[in-house]
């Protein structure tokens, strides 16, 4: 679909959900005291469905409910936007919505993660809709969704009390897209097209950032092989081993060399002059 859309369910359902990423994210809305029970029940979902995280900030939220989060991140169905975690916070306070951010973003940091993409969420949002009482009025929003000048980033939020009905709720949006194709075709094209150059320009980016790091590193490669090459090694030798000498030692050294004929005695007085005979 042109719109990424998050199907919302609480993570104490059973659900059998066949879901292809393409068609949209389930978004597991899990309390913080309950997260080892969900990471363990993430196996029964299809390998193509792709999921994400949504919590409320007005919990408890420790240190350990913080790395219990993170682990989500390596499961290979977990849901990156451009790259980066998708995870959504839901809680009416902003300061708490706030804490639970930094918290996060703090330890994914040191896991190894330089961005997450945290969005808030509230139930009282223009996006957010209860599947089961409004099916009408999610694919009259839709509809409008796909006439107004948003990106493909920005999709609806729909909650489930029976996450079985996700697959009813898919085909209504589709239905609804393929009608928008119908009588828009040429917004249609812009808005697909919009969404692929988007997708390309985040890969171009991420190569070029990636050629960048490559490059940084084969710098400091050559400089770490210059530092021990062997004419710094003659250079070191030379600074320890004869600037240190005395003066007077030197100039022994040059009277003795004139002597025996290495060096000519025109070179001791004109700087200018060869010193060594060949």
């Amino acid at each position: 679909m042109l719109y990424t859309n998050y199907y919302i369910i609480d993570t104490k359902q059973s659900v059998d959900i066949n879901l292809d990423g393409k068609d949209g994210i389930i978004v597991f809305f899990t309390k913080t005291d309950n997260l080892t029970e969900t990471y363990q029940n993430l196996d029964t979902l299809s390998n193509a469905a792709k999921y994400c995280l949504l919590i409320d900030s007005s919990e408890h939220i420790d240190q350990q409910t913080v790395e219990l989060i993170i682990s989500f991140f390596f499961l290979p169905g977990y849901f990156y936007y451009q790259g980066s975690p998708k995870m959504l916070i839901q809680g009416k306070n902003p300061a708490s919505n706030q804490n639970a951010r930094i918290a996060i973003m703090d330890e994914a940091l040191k896991q190894g993660f330089e961005k997450i993409d945290i969005q808030f969420v509230n139930e009282n949002d223009s996006a957010v809709f209860c599947f089961g009482s409004q099916e009408m009025q999610i694919a009259d929003v839709y509809l409008n969704l796909l006439n107004s000048t948003h990106l493909s980033g920005n999709g609806l939020f729909i909650q489930f009390e029976n996450g079985n009905e996700i697959a009813v709720s898919v085909a209504l949006l589709r239905a609804t897209e393929e009608r928008f194709k119908l009588d828009n075709p040429v917004l249609y094209e812009s808005k697909r097209n919009t969404g692929y150059y988007n997708e390309e320009l985040y890969r171009m980016r991420a190569l070029l950032q990636s050629a960048g790091n490559e490059l940084d590193n084969q710098r400091s490669h050559a400089a770490i092989l210059r530092s021990n090459s062997m004419a710094s090694r003659l250079q070191h030798y030379y600074n320890n081993e004869y600037e240190n000498l005395p003066v007077w030692y030197k100039k022994l050294g040059q009277i003795i060399k004139t002597i025996s004929g290495k060096r000519s005695l025109r070179s001791a007085f004109d700087k200018n002059s060869k010193k060594y005979k060949a």
